[in-house]
């Protein structure tokens, strides 16, 4: 059985998914916290808007510091340089947050957003002992939806046995170090 925990240091963020959740009827568990502070053992961190706020040694640093809690795997989720970016992020925002500061974000959030090749280097060099990968979100035929894209670490021990779990879907994943 697993256990989901939510974490972010925005309440009101906090407070509209634990109301969500409820709507929804959903297990799981939201707090105003650091993810890689929480009490409870992690297996699997996961995020989506989250390393593009981070910039050189802090980045590498990101990836060095959930490594040391020892998860199974890792996968961030962020905006892929694009020249469509801006305007899927404001569009995001617009659409699903309606915080004025969100907005805003939106926009310079793609602005800081990293090239997969930074994420991939700073993923090996803060967690080695992780066999990584970039995963291409892309849909290729329109641009729009071109616009994420993850870079994902697997314990080695698990690697063969998640890939085989994508399926045909484990083409996304770039080749493993």
């Amino acid at each position: 059985q697993a256990t989901w925990i939510g974490a972010d240091y925005n309440r009101a963020l906090v407070d509209e998914a634990r109301r969500l959740a409820t709507l929804e009827g959903l297990d799981c568990e939201f707090l105003v916290a650091n993810a890689f502070r929480i009490e409870e053992p992690t297996h699997v961190f996961l995020s989506t808007g989250v390393v593009h706020h981070f910039r050189g040694e802090a980045l590498r640093e990101f990836f060095a510091v959930q490594a040391a809690a020892e998860p199974k795997a890792f996968l961030h989720f962020d905006l892929k340089p694009t020249y469509l970016t801006a305007i899927g992020a404001w569009l995001f925002h617009a659409a699903r947050t309606k915080l004025p500061l969100s907005l805003h974000d939106g926009v310079l959030s793609a602005r800081r957003s990293h090239p997969g090749a930074t994420l991939l280097d700073a993923a090996r060099r803060g967690a080695p002992e992780y066999a990584t990968a970039l995963v291409d979100g892309g849909h290729g035929w329109l641009p729009i939806t071109d616009l994420f894209h993850a870079v994902a670490g697997f314990d080695p021990s698990i690697r063969d046995a998640v890939l085989a779990g994508f399926g045909d879907a484990s083409s996304r994943f770039g080749s493993f170090d």
